[in-house]
């Protein structure tokens, strides 16, 4: 969550994709410097508690990006764009988690991509209209 509080509170980039390629890039960092720390966020015990730990972590960052975005590229400060931001956290841990499977220093496209995808489905409007 220190990552997204201090990602978040930088001065903004000029497009909001880029704010979540900073994101993402500084989790990617993290996984780098502490090699230990991506086993454990993701292939740690299923302890019901850990568990639980990582769901509020991510909810924390979902509410860290969601504020990010209304205030520095006018998302609507909606129920329906929290939603999103929580479920493009979710896919953004998990595409990140991806582009290290087979790469011990990320895999750089899909680091890319994942902030592309989150971005688009962020902004994206409503499903039938």
């Amino acid at each position: 969550m220190a990552i997204a509080e201090r990602i978040t509170g930088e001065p903004f980039p000029e497009r909001s994709q880029e704010l979540l390629g900073r994101l993402l890039a500084a989790y990617a960092d993290r996984f780098r410097e502490e090699p230990g720390y991506r086993q454990v966020w993701y292939h740690g015990p299923r302890l019901a508690s850990v568990k639980e730990d990582g769901r509020q972590a991510d909810d924390e960052i979902a509410e860290w990006v969601h504020a990010a975005l209304v205030r520095g590229y006018a998302l609507p400060d909606t129920e329906r764009s929290r939603r999103r931001a929580r479920l493009a956290v979710e896919v953004g841990a998990h595409l990140l988690d991806l582009a290290f499977r087979d790469n011990a220093e990320g895999d750089p496209e899909i680091l890319a991509d994942a902030a592309l995808m989150m971005d688009r489905y962020l902004f994206a409007p409503a499903a039938g209209g």
